[in-house]
């Protein structure tokens, strides 16, 4: 299996390091058939489903930003039949860091769902689809 090529982070002192995000991408990745596609688009809903009702009490919870991401998420799987085996597994990665609550950043946290942003744009480039990931571009802090 191919290794994610990571876009590299910066500290304030302008030292290299590794996305946390893009290794954790990597760790994600396998094969689904399509009917297991359909139950992991599914699951995406949920997820940003349930973060819209969290946010009812959790107010700092972006519910907008959750369904942005599910939106190209469920696009992206949608149209998985035109990704080559390789590509559906950096799409499944994306989809299941987006359903992890507690990953880089817990999606019930002030601005959690930005690391999910970055696992999707990074996987929108990584599949050749780029310009789904800039649907979600608006909401980088």
């Amino acid at each position: 299996m191919a290794r994610f090529a990571t876009r590299p982070c910066f500290d304030r002192y302008g030292r290299s390091s590794v996305s946390a995000v893009g290794v954790e991408l990597g760790r994600l990745r396998e094969v689904r058939s399509p009917t297991e596609l359909a139950r992991l688009a599914a699951t995406v809903r949920t997820h940003a489903s349930m973060l819209d009702e969290e946010s009812l009490t959790a107010p700092h919870i972006d519910h907008r930003l959750a369904q942005a991401a599910a939106d190209v998420l469920c696009d992206l799987i949608d149209m998985s039949s035109e990704l080559d085996i390789e590509q559906r597994s950096w799409l499944v990665a994306a989809a299941r860091y987006f359903i992890l609550t507690d990953d880089e950043a817990s999606d019930l946290g002030i601005d959690g769902l930005h690391d999910d942003v970055e696992a999707i744009m990074l996987v929108c480039q990584k599949i050749g689809h780029p310009e789904l990931g800039m649907r979600l571009s608006g909401w980088r802090s």
